[in-house]
């Protein structure tokens, strides 16, 4: 199940980065990108977010009932899961923070 829960984290993963970058690539072209359109997006990346951060949960569940090595080789490979999820929320807060001042103007 570790190796599922990975990998579908990775998809999420993929997919709000994908989001992030393109709310960012058109940050400065408000005709290609409008305002509405950037909140809705990161809305979906508010819920993909939510789902990633459940998977990473599973992740820990199954470190947690591992036993001995395993259980060892399992927090080495859940370690850059819960980085990432980190990096994502962070990248996030910038990006949703910016497009709401960006919208104010």
């Amino acid at each position: 199940m570790f190796a599922q829960y990975q990998a579908e984290f990775s998809s999420v993963a993929d997919e709000v980065a994908e989001k992030l970058g393109s709310v960012n690539a058109y940050s400065d072209n408000p005709m290609h990108n409008p305002p509405d359109s950037k909140l809705e997006t990161l809305r979906e990346v508010e819920e993909l977010l939510k789902q990633a951060c459940d998977l990473a949960k599973q992740i820990d569940v199954e470190v947690r009932s591992a036993e001995g090595s395993q259980r060892r080789a399992l927090t080495e490979r859940a370690q850059p899961v819960r980085e990432q999820l980190k990096r994502l929320q962070a990248e996030y807060r910038e990006t949703s923070e910016r497009v709401e001042r960006e919208s104010v103007l």
